[in-house]
Parts: C-alpha cells; structure tokens; sequence
C-alpha cells in the first residue's frame, strides 16, 4: 500500500485591511510605505516661484532699444570701413599707373606737331586711361602759375625772375596728383626767385 505524502497547514494571518501577513509576523509593506514619497507641504508652508522672475514690459523695451542702436553703430562702422578700404586700395592701384601716365606724356611731348597714327594711338589711349582714372577720384594738381605750396609742391629748381613773379611756380617739371583728397604725389616744379629776395 502506497504512503500518502505528508503535508504542513501554515496558518496565514491578515491584518485589518486585509491584507496577507509575511511570515514571521511582520506585515508586508504597503505601496505608501514602499514608494519615495516627497514629503507633504504643510498649509503654513508657501512654494517658491516657478521658473525666472518675470522682466516689466518697459525694461524688455529699453534693451530692445539698446541692441537696436548697437547694432545701428556697427553697421555704419563696418560701412565705413569698408569704403575706406575700397579707396585705400583703389588710391594705391592710381599711384602705381601714375608712371604709366608720365610715359605716355613724355611720348606726347616728344612727337609734339605731329598727326601719325601713332601719335593719335597715345594721344587715345592715354585719354582713355586718365578718365578711368579721374572717375574713380583722381585729380591732377594745377600747378604752372600758382603760388608755390610746400603741401603740394616739390622745388627741383629755382629761376630768377621779376619781383611780381617771386614765389609762382615757373614751369611744372612733372605733375602732381590727388585721389580723392590724399596727396599721391607733389608736383615737381621749378619756382620763380627774385634776384633781392
């Protein structure tokens, strides 16, 4: 005949909600207990602000006001730097074909009186460069009869002439150019000297 296995009863106690008892006596955690609850404000407790602290209409205006001018200031700065650097380049390319144009005077000069198409050649294209020129902002120094000016002059020679003529330029050696206001180059010149001067 086959023994029948033996088998243990373990009484369960419940607590008054109800609940099955962990063995040993300790009743099991509840989903309150087990969870990390923050803990409660009181009603004497006050919450802090949320997020930043709001800005008044009228100071968002003034610093809207402010950006804008700065922002005005660099933008005609930067303009200004710009153009001045344009011309300072454009002034530095004139001065360098300045010697261009003293080769086609000096070839002028020397084919004075006559009509080849060699001399009309130069006569053209020298027009033409200088207009390019000038229209960019050259400006040739006018220099024959004028009162010498150190500023815009340079005395190769000297040349004895009357009293009423004392301190005029004489003849222009070679002329003098601006671009745009900055001297390029002084006109070199010869100037009248009176004999008692």
């Amino acid at each position: 005949m086959r023994r029948k296995p033996r088998t243990f009863d373990i009484p369960i106690e419940q607590d008054q909600d109800g609940a099955a008892a962990a063995p040993g006596g300790e009743a099991p955690a509840s989903k309150a207990e087990s969870s990390s609850a923050e803990p409660a404000v009181g009603a004497g407790d006050e919450a802090g602000p949320v997020g930043p602290r709001p800005i008044p209409y009228a100071e968002v205006f003034d610093r809207l006001q402010r950006l804008q001018a700065e922002f005005d200031n660099f933008r005609r700065r930067t303009d200004r730097e710009r153009l001045e650097t344009g011309a300072h380049a454009q002034g530095l390319l004139a001065e360098r074909l300045l010697p261009v144009l003293d080769d086609f005077d000096r070839a002028l000069q020397a084919q004075e009186g006559g009509d080849s198409v060699e001399t009309r050649g130069y006569a053209l294209i020298r027009e033409k460069l200088y207009r390019a020129l000038a229209d960019a902002g050259l400006e040739r120094i006018e220099s024959e009869g004028q009162v010498f000016d150190p500023g815009i002059h340079e005395a190769i020679m000297t040349q004895d002439v009357e009293p009423e003529r004392d301190g005029l330029v004489i003849i222009e050696l070679a002329p003098g150019y601006r671009f745009r206001g900055r001297m390029l180059r002084p006109a070199r010149v010869q100037v009248g000297k009176a004999p008692d001067s």
